[in-house]
Order: structure tokens, then sequence, then C-alpha cells
């Protein structure tokens, strides 16, 4: 894939709710929305699919929590990867400082005493975060 093809993409974000005050510091929010798009961009750009390339990133409320989650149309993790997604230093991808954002996530979701779910519609992959 050609560097500029990765901007050939839409990212859509939806806002379910009044803009809203998350239980986080706001280098967490960063934090948390940074690695769940990098790994969503590099999904796509992995995605030889020919499904559209599309990244959705969702803000609300459900059941009295808030709610982040980004979506992304890259293709699905691999069934014997799923268990170990969020462990430190595992990574589905090549190279060095590979391993920690989704740890870093996963970190952050707890010390909130949050749910991170992974989820598949066939089409697309979601990690939605209950905080």
């Amino acid at each position: 894939m050609q560097w500029y093809e990765i901007f050939i993409l839409s990212i859509d974000v939806e806002f379910k709710s009044e803009i809203l005050e998350y239980p986080l510091e706001k280098h967490e929010l960063v934090e948390l929305l940074g690695n769940l798009l990098d790994n969503a961009i590099e999904a796509i750009e992995n995605n030889s699919s020919h499904n559209p390339r599309r990244i959705t990133i969702i803000l609300g409320t459900a059941e009295n929590l808030k709610v982040i989650e980004v979506k992304n149309t890259g293709g699905v993790i691999q069934q014997e990867d799923i268990h170990r997604i969020f462990e430190r230093g595992f990574s589905t991808k090549k190279g060095k400082h590979r391993g920690y954002g989704l740890y870093n996530v996963r970190k952050i979701v707890d010390y909130y005493q949050g749910t991170i779910e992974l989820s598949f519609d066939g089409r697309s992959t979601a990690f939605k975060i209950l905080l």
C-alpha cells in the first residue's frame, strides 16, 4: 500500500448525546482514542478486501455509562489471538514497540472500573469502552 492510500478512507464521528465529561484525565482519553485509532488505521492499511475503508468513532451514553467505541472495516482479529489481545507485549503486527497500545487501554479502563468489549459483525471490528 502506498503511503497516500491510507487517506482514501472515511472517518465518521457520531455523538450519541451531548458532548460528555468522561471520568478520565484528558491525557488518558487521548491515549485511549489514540491507541484505538492507530490500530484501526493499521488494520485498514493491512486489509486487502474490497470492503469500504471506514473508521467510526461513537461517543455517547448507555445505561448511565459513558461509551467510547471505535469500529473499523480492516478485517477481523484471528480467533486464537482474541484471548491475548490485551496482554502486555502481545501484538499481531511485526516490529519494535508493539504490543503496548491495547495493554495500556486495558490498564486505563481497569483503573476506572470500566469494561472493554471486542466484537465483530462480519464486516467490522469494534472496541467498545464503558465507563
